[in-house]
């Protein structure tokens, strides 16, 4: 068959673009490679969180009532304030209060001398029997009358048993109080505890499998102490937690606060939330292998800030996983990071 002119032209236009294509065709290593960002895969201390509030209740109170009858004369000028242990908080007819342990402890002094005398003068048989027994019940009879007095005289003058907050008195100087009557409310704000039923996973926890925690008015965090756990579930449901409130935590008796429970607490690796991919076979992210990034499926923990805990044996700490150009991107495909 013998061709014409334009049929030759067709396939020597033909022929050459081919063989242009076959010269500058690109081999696959010299394909570009796809831009991407990349971080390291972290090691932290994890931890699961439960957010509760708990009625704080003081540990020390006391609601003091008269138990003599008298006239009050003093009155602490720290009502509705913090008060010492030992400090004089009120008292009724203190004179009288003051003389009549004067007299009993002076009876008490001349009961001891006396008996000490006779005492002496009978074993040198300079006295006799009678005498030397009279003394010995007026001294039994002058000790009984002292500590009957001193706590009738701690009755009239009443100083605070403990450190605490003096709710403020309902009374004023002058006033004529009965027997029976309440006096003052002493709370010990510093020393309160806290109590909440807990979730029933934490009937199998010991104090040492968690953590409680409290934010002050700095919001600093701060450890609370662990009084006791039960072991059971209670009758009406949850597990009974019991917590010492810190003592730089200003709380009043029946205050409700926010706390913080940590437990579950162990070592994992974490990676950036935007690094997580997920598909129809699971979730993965994408690690940085040389050159090339290298498809791995995943599981997910715990979740904090945009973190995430991940698991997979394929991964550990300080190696490179992809949080940025994922458009195309797939197993085995060569990448170059951007600094």
């Amino acid at each position: 068959m013998v061709l014409n002119s334009k049929a030759k032209n067709f396939i020597w236009i033909l022929f050459l673009a081919v063989l242009e294509k076959n010269i500058f065709a690109k081999s696959p290593e010299q394909t570009p490679s796809m831009l991407v960002r990349v971080e390291k895969i972290l090691e932290r201390n994890i931890y699961k969180k439960l957010e509760l509030m708990v009625e704080c209740k003081a540990r020390q109170e006391r609601l003091f009532f008269s138990t003599v009858a008298g006239e009050i004369d003093f009155i602490s000028e720290n009502e509705g304030e913090e008060v010492k242990e030992g400090e004089k908080i009120i008292s009724m007819d203190s004179k009288k209060a003051e003389l009549l342990l004067q007299a009993a402890k002076l009876n008490l002094e001349n009961s001891k001398f006396k008996f000490e005398a006779n005492k002496k003068l009978y074993e040198k048989d300079l006295l006799s029997y009678e005498i030397f027994f009279e003394s010995q019940i007026k001294l039994s009879e002058a000790k009984l009358d002292y500590e009957k007095t001193l706590k009738n005289y701690k009755n009239m003058i009443i100083v605070s048993p403990f450190s605490g907050y003096l709710n403020p008195v309902q009374k004023k100087i002058g006033d004529q109080v009965n027997q029976g009557e309440v006096l003052f409310h002493l709370v010990n704000n510093k020393n309160c505890e806290g109590k909440i039923f807990l979730p029933d996973i934490f009937s199998k926890f010991k104090k040492n499998d968690f953590q409680v925690f409290i934010y002050n008015k700095e919001g600093i965090k701060n450890k609370a102490k662990i009084i006791s756990i039960a072991n059971k579930i209670s009758s009406n449901g949850g597990v009974l937690l019991k917590i010492e409130i810190p003592q730089n935590i200003p709380v009043v008796d029946g205050m409700i606060i926010p706390i913080e429970i940590e437990y579950e607490n162990h070592i994992g690796i974490i990676v950036s939330e935007k690094s997580i991919m997920v598909d129809n076979d699971g979730t993965y992210l994408y690690k940085l292998e040389g050159e090339k990034v290298k498809k791995i499926y995943i599981k997910t923990g715990e979740r904090k800030d945009d973190r995430v805990e991940i698991f997979s044996d394929e991964l550990k700490k300080d190696e490179l996983i992809i949080t940025e150009g994922f458009t195309k991107l797939s197993d085995g495909v060569a990448v170059r990071v951007l600094k």
